[in-house]
Order: C-alpha cells, then structure tokens, then sequence
C-alpha cells in the first residue's frame, strides 16, 4: 500500500515571502552600494580632468604672454602659485579621498559578507529543494540556478 501524500498547500507561505524580501533586500543593497562606488570614481576621474585642463590652460597661458623677461617673470610666478593651489588642492582631495576609502571600506565588506551569506542561503536552498517540493517549488518560482 502506498504511503499517504501529505497536503500541501498551493498558496506560497509566509517564510517563502519573507525569503523573498530578504533576496529582494539583499540584491537592492548590493545594487546601491555598487552604484555610489561607481559614482564616486566617476567624480574622482572628472576631478582629475578638470585639473588636467587647468594645467594645459596654465601652460598655453604661459606660452602666449609676451616675451619680455618681467612678462614672462610674472607669467611664471603666476603659473607658479598656480601650480602650488591646484598641489594644495590635490592633496586635499586625496586626503578626502583616503577619507572616504576608509569610511566605505566597512561598508564594502559588509557588502561582500551579505553577499556571501545570500550565496550560501541560496545554495542551501538548491540542496534542500532536492528533497523538499517546497523548497522545489521556491526555486521554480524565482527561477533559482546553480
């Protein structure tokens, strides 16, 4: 005789909600902290451009003015104390820069260890659904893959 089938109820449960919450949550924050890094180097590298273009503008300046010895004596010192702003404002962005390494290095490894659980949760899941038809069932529904 065979054994009983169990009743299963054909409405997802609650704890398959919330594991789709908690994917959703997972994936949103992964998705925000890459986007601020990504945004963050953007604005870092269009920094760096506009003091490239600064010094080209420095220099063509330079090489334009008159050439009398007080002319170009004033050109060089301009250029001069230009140089010696755009170095203080360099470093002055590199210690923001180091600044703010430091602030979201935290954040990136929480993001790699929320990262790594979720790998390890769905990877569970994918075990489990070869014995369970629920857990079956959630991996047909998000359409799961190894």
């Amino acid at each position: 005789m065979k054994p009983p089938v169990p009743y299963r109820d054909p409405t997802p449960s609650e704890n398959d909600t919330r594991l789709a919450w908690l994917i959703a949550v997972a994936t949103s924050g992964l998705v925000i902290v890459a986007a601020a890094l990504a945004l963050d180097l953007h604005n870092q590298k269009r920094r760096l451009e506009d003091v490239s273009a600064q010094l080209k503008e420095t220099l063509t300046l330079r090489e334009t003015e008159s050439r009398t010895a007080s002319a170009r004596s004033a050109t060089g010192e301009a250029a001069l104390q230009r140089v010696r702003e755009l170095t203080s404002e360099q470093e002055s962005d590199l210690k923001k820069l180091g600044e703010l390494y430091a602030q979201r290095e935290p954040v990136v490894k929480q993001s790699i260890e929320v990262q790594d659980k979720f790998t390890s949760l769905v990877t569970d899941l994918l075990e489990i659904a070869k014995i369970d038809p629920d857990a079956k069932e959630i991996v047909r529904k998000y359409n799961i893959q190894h």
